[in-house]
């Protein structure tokens, strides 16, 4: 390695700019030296206090820390010099959290890109104030929004699921509009989401007519989130309506039938759900997992453990049931008092290899709970503890409420059974009812108060 002579600077200079695309413009002012090597250029800093004074001009160029000295130690290239000297916004520096390294990457860059990336991790954590803000960063740096930006800061708005956040949303997507950025589809599925989490029903008809005016035919992505907003307000009807408009625009698919397969099951509607799953087969369509899952959901919270056998046995000899398949058919066996026919579908659960979850467990408790089992909900207890699956308050309120339901004798045993629990169980509201129907509200308040402060101290 050859130290370069001063004539030799201005076309060392030129090629560092060429081969980097940056070359600090205070190095020669500093005492720093280039230097040529067989395989390129580079830059060697003075030692000393020359090397801070050059750091120190370095950040007032690039706009960032340059360099620092840690503790007694060295001066030390920061981790956002590292990340602009290194690989730029393509990986985190050493030491940064992942939200450090987007805001810096977003400040070095300056780019449409890196700025929607902060946009992005704004939102992710629920900053819709910070990324709106961005947005003015962006114009400030006459960076262009595009349909990426735009789509970042419409989904920002999905998690309030507000009215208020609805026209919010519906704003900025007027606003790209008005500025004339090409809005596709995933944009206005950004746009529908809110609507439908704000239950307004109002917008998604109108902004589904307007992707016809813009020429983004809606997908089936679009048209599951029209049933699921209409399903959600009571207008069953009209969510079929929209079901049968996604057939017509040949853009069905599962996702329009799980999300009105989805409300029948949470509202317990076997019947229902039975037909639109008929109504996806005779459609050509393969219903996967999922979808068998959230009918037997509806069998088992419609209390009809026939058809969940039914729709189990059709699911073990199509794509396979998971746990979660084999929870619901015995969590419907379960409310129907019918323990041992719950057991059972644990042996196969198991034969399957599958491996039993606190869901699991909860389930086969059902039948006992309501029966005053409370032997067999102790065991089902100690069987989780075996499988290293702890407790959870679910079961704890379950074991309490078998002691409610075996009678008036059982009272104490309730009370000693909830003072033997973890202190976050004893905290839980459903453990605090169960203990009620157990003991009585007056004598419940007392142990638990008791159970409370036996925790704090």
């Amino acid at each position: 390695m050859e130290a370069v002579s001063a004539p030799e600077m201005q076309a060392l200079h030129l090629a560092a700019e060429r081969q980097h695309g940056y070359c600090p413009a205070a190095a020669a002012a500093h005492g720093a030296e280039f230097v040529a090597e067989a395989d390129g250029v580079r830059l060697v800093p003075a030692f000393g206090p020359e090397l801070e004074r050059l750091a120190a001009a370095e950040e007032a160029e690039l706009g960032v820390p340059f360099a620092e000295r840690r503790g007694e130690g060295a001066l030390q290239l920061t981790d956002e010099a590292l990340l602009l000297a290194g690989d730029r916004a393509l990986k985190r520096a050493p030491g940064m959290r992942a939200e450090e390294w987007v805001s810096v990457a977003a400040r070095v860059e300056g780019t449409v890109g890196a700025l929607n990336a902060h946009m992005h991790e704004a939102t992710t954590r629920g900053g819709v104030a910070e990324a709106v803000q961005l947005l003015d960063d962006m114009r400030s740096r006459a960076a262009q929004p595009d349909v990426v930006t735009y789509t970042t800061l419409v989904k920002g708005h999905v998690r309030k699921g507000t009215a208020a956040s609805a026209r919010s949303a519906e704003a900025l997507m007027e606003q790209a509009l008005a500025e004339g950025v090409r809005v596709d589809v995933m944009a206005c599925s950004a746009l529908l989401e809110v609507f439908a989490k704000a239950g307004d029903c109002d917008g998604v008809r109108r902004w589904v007519g307007k992707m016809s005016q813009l020429r983004v035919p809606p997908d089936g992505r679009c048209y599951a989130l029209a049933v699921q907003a209409y399903a959600q307000a009571g207008q069953l009807d009209e969510a079929e309506q929209w079901l049968e408009r996604a057939d017509r625009e040949r853009v069905s698919g599962l996702k329009p039938h799980i999300a009105l397969l989805g409300v029948h099951s949470q509202s317990g509607d076997a019947e229902a759900a039975e037909r639109i799953f008929r109504r996806m087969l005779s459609r050509g369509l393969s219903p996967d997992t999922q979808c068998y899952n959230l009918v037997l959901d509806a069998c088992s919270r419609g209390g009809r453990p026939d058809r969940a056998e039914h729709w189990l046995s059709e699911l073990e000899a199509g794509p396979g049931p998971d746990v979660c398949s084999f929870n619901f058919a015995m969590n419907a066996h379960g409310h129907a008092g019918d323990g041992a026919a719950a057991r059972r579908l644990l042996g196969r659960l198991l034969e399957r290899g599958l491996q039993p979850t606190a869901h699991t467990y909860a389930a086969l408790a059902v039948a006992p709970e309501r029966a005053g089992g409370w032997q067999e909900v102790e065991g089902l207890l100690r069987e989780m503890r075996a499988a290293s699956l702890g407790t959870d308050a679910r079961m704890a309120s379950m074991l309490l409420s078998a002691h409610a339901n075996a009678g008036p004798g059982r009272s104490g045993a309730a009370a000693e059974a909830f003072r033997g629990l973890p202190a976050e169980h004893r905290r839980d509201r459903r453990v605090h009812a169960a203990l009620r129907r157990a003991l009585g509200r007056e004598e419940a308040a007392r142990v638990i108060d008791a159970g409370l402060r036996q925790g704090a101290s």
